[in-house]
């Protein structure tokens, strides 16, 4: 595991990923005609290696610029949350929101605004468990009655982190603070408990997760401050 903590399974992606790679269509090129510098013919039909691709028309250049644009908007959305140009009352449905220990924009989501969260908090087992604690109408997934023991109980955090491995398939052992080992594993553990095991992929948490998570394992001295988000940690 690298020195910092990490987030969970899949994210949104950065601007040189291909996610601004729409597959199945490639942008028409020009002909560039025969060589006559005496370049090999395999230089010559090297723009024509996706000869047989279909070419992108009005509508799948209306449907990427679409796309695009949203991606951009939201982008400046919730960079602005993180900055505190628009007001926490305005995205926080929940509750529990705070900006104060979020590190980068892509962790300023509300779980209202995140379909997994919805949908883990209206499983019929987690709404009987919850009616069995006394709580009506639960308003954020930090009340989902797994979140504390599974998320921010220190041995059970620990005892979950031999099910996870590093990119390079090592097994996950503490190599900076306890803490910081302790967020990375909460982190995947949150993840694990509202979408279930998802391989590969990764997303950010909702900010009440990350705020609930960072101030149970809050910063050492020597950690200098939280890494936060990124796409590609171990």
């Amino acid at each position: 595991m690298s020195d910092h903590e990490t987030d969970s399974e899949e994210s949104y992606q950065t601007d040189d990923s291909d996610i601004n790679f729409i597959p199945g269509y490639i942008m028409e090129c020009p002909d560039l005609g025969s060589s006559d510098d005496g370049s090999s013919l395999e230089d010559d039909n090297a723009g024509l290696a996706y000869a047989d691709e279909p070419l992108a028309d009005d509508e799948w250049l209306q449907n990427y610029n679409r796309q695009e644009r949203e991606r951009l908007e939201l982008q400046e959305k919730l960079e602005r949350r993180l900055d505190g140009s628009v007001e926490m009352s305005e995205w926080c449905n929940c509750g529990n929101c705070d900006i104060s220990l979020l590190t980068n924009n892509r962790e300023c989501h509300c779980c209202f605004e995140l379909e997994g969260c919805g949908e883990a908090m209206n499983r019929e087992e987690v709404i009987q468990d919850l009616k069995a604690e006394g709580v009506q109408n639960a308003k954020c997934v930090t009340q989902h009655p797994g979140f504390n023991s599974v998320c921010l109980q220190k041995w059970s955090l620990k005892m979950a982190a031999d099910r996870y491995k590093t990119k390079d398939k090592s097994k996950y052992s503490q190599t900076s603070t306890e803490n910081s080992f302790l967020r990375s594993i909460s982190y995947r553990e949150f993840t694990r408990l509202i979408y279930g095991p998802l391989g590969n992929r990764r997303i950010p948490l909702p900010a009440c997760a990350y705020i609930a998570i960072r101030n149970t394992f809050p910063i050492m001295e020597k950690e200098g401050q939280f890494t936060g988000y990124s796409d590609d940690s171990d």
